[in-house]
């Protein structure tokens, strides 16, 4: 279901003049950690994309002088466009006849008399309805990849893409939302993992704002629907779907897209919600496996020392995670107020986490010295943030690890609630607040 065009003759190929060459904005190399100071594409499998437009990425295959550009099924005109491109520009510059998957070899400089803008859009939409036919006839969901990470078609999306007239063009409209959703300024809220006291059931929770355009997941067993006066109700995922009614899409088959509702909307989706509010949040979670359950136990014993857990270099990362926490959200419109610190001091005040306690009470430098260095790695900052998620995730116990992640978060949301939001749901937030939050939920891998 793929299309492929293979080249030869490609020696020496430049991986910044041929994307230059290309003169197509924002277009990304995923495997970008392969770049040597060569300059030259990467040998073996490399893909690329065009970042907030692709709805699948472009396959290359670079063996010594021989060169295979794939275009994967269901990818989009534009996704198709830069494959032609890319395969015209090359070709042309090294003279290469081009191998289409399709019909005899091709002279370079007759390849865009065949693969032009009406070739692309004629195969894109063949290839989509092929991806519809498999889903009619099995009624089952099927997986593929997309430029940012895993994507599942099935029968829910299906249905609800059957009522447009140009079905290809809302199906590549979802999947590119569901590929670029926060940087379309849809919040995708991280799932709150809780358990029971036995241990032995687990629910997981999205949450839902007042005016907030949302992604949410359906691996949410339950969804809390918060409003600027903090008012919380909690109701199952398919609760929340039948109170929708019609008025959400399937993004995914595993996904679905609420829109920011007007007070008034929301008011009266409240009011419905209420009458289904969980008193018993377990209610719709889900069993523990004997695994599950030996690893709860084990991660309850307690810890007479985190430092102890950690390197030197490693404990002194974890000291700047919560001024790393309060620079990015705070810094992420350009500047820190006064209401921003005055909050952040007033969280680090009221610590209960184990693990910050032990953290602020050993932390011999100065908070302005410590938000000065910060802000000194400028870009690099982000690095650091994964350097301290991969301490966590694998010197400390998930349970705790997670507690200090969304203690983090905490951080992140006070923030934003102090300078007029509350983590995406407050009506004066800031998009950069809201784009730094989900970095951060993003970084720990909660989203």
């Amino acid at each position: 279901m793929s299309h492929s065009f293979s080249l030869n003759g490609i020696t020496n190929l430049n991986y910044s003049d041929t994307i230059q060459a290309l003169d197509i904005k924002d277009v990304t190399l995923q495997e970008s950690s392969l770049l040597n100071n060569d300059g030259l594409w990467p040998q073996g499998y490399t893909h690329i994309y065009i970042d907030n437009v692709s709805a699948r990425p472009i396959e290359l295959e670079y063996n010594d002088d021989s060169l295979n550009i794939r275009i994967l099924s269901s990818s989009s005109p534009e996704d198709y466009s830069l494959a032609t491109k890319l395969t015209n520009l090359i070709a042309t510059q090294y003279k290469s006849d081009v191998m289409p998957e399709d019909s005899d070899v091709i002279k370079y400089h007759d390849f865009l008399q065949t693969y032009n803008e009406e070739w692309c859009i004629k195969h894109s939409y063949q290839m989509i309805d092929m991806l519809f036919s498999m889903i009619k006839s099995d009624r089952s969901d099927l997986r593929i990849s997309t430029s940012t990470g895993e994507y599942t078609a099935g029968p829910k999306l299906l249905s609800q893409l059957e009522k447009y007239d140009n079905m290809h063009d809302e199906f590549i409209k979802r999947i590119t939302l569901f590929n670029y959703a926060e940087q379309k300024d849809i919040f995708v809220p991280s799932l709150i993992v809780l358990h029971n006291d036995e241990k032995t059931k687990q629910v997981k929770i999205a949450t839902l704002g007042e005016g907030v355009p949302s992604l949410i997941s359906m691996n949410a067993n339950a969804v809390a629907l918060s409003s600027d006066d903090h008012e919380k109700v909690i109701i199952s995922t398919s609760q929340l779907l039948d109170i929708l009614e019609n008025d959400f899409d399937w993004i995914s088959e595993d996904s679905f897209y609420v829109k920011g509702y007007s007070e008034s909307e929301w008011e009266v989706m409240l009011k419905k919600a209420k009458a289904f509010h969980l008193e018993d949040l377990f209610s719709v979670g889900t069993e523990l496996s004997d695994k599950d359950i030996a690893d709860s136990v084990n991660s309850d014993k307690p810890i007479s020392s985190f430092q102890e857990l950690v390197s030197a270099d490693e404990w002194q990362k974890l000291t700047y995670s919560p001024f790393l926490a309060f620079m990015l959200v705070a810094a992420a419109d350009g500047s820190i107020d006064k209401k921003e610190i005055k909050s952040f001091i007033k969280t680090l005040s009221t610590q209960e986490n184990p693990l910050m306690l032990e953290l602020l009470g050993s932390c011999g430098e100065a908070p302005d010295k410590i938000i000065s260095h910060l802000a000194s790695l400028g870009s690099d900052a982000p690095l650091l943030l994964q350097e301290i998620t991969e301490v966590l995730d694998s010197k400390l116990p998930e349970k705790h690890a997670l507690a200090f992640k969304l203690e983090l978060l905490h951080i992140g949301k006070n923030v934003a609630e102090a300078s007029g939001g509350f983590f995406g749901f407050g009506k004066k937030a800031s998009k950069e607040e809201k784009l730094a939050l989900a970095l951060i939920a993003k970084v720990f891998g909660l989203i």
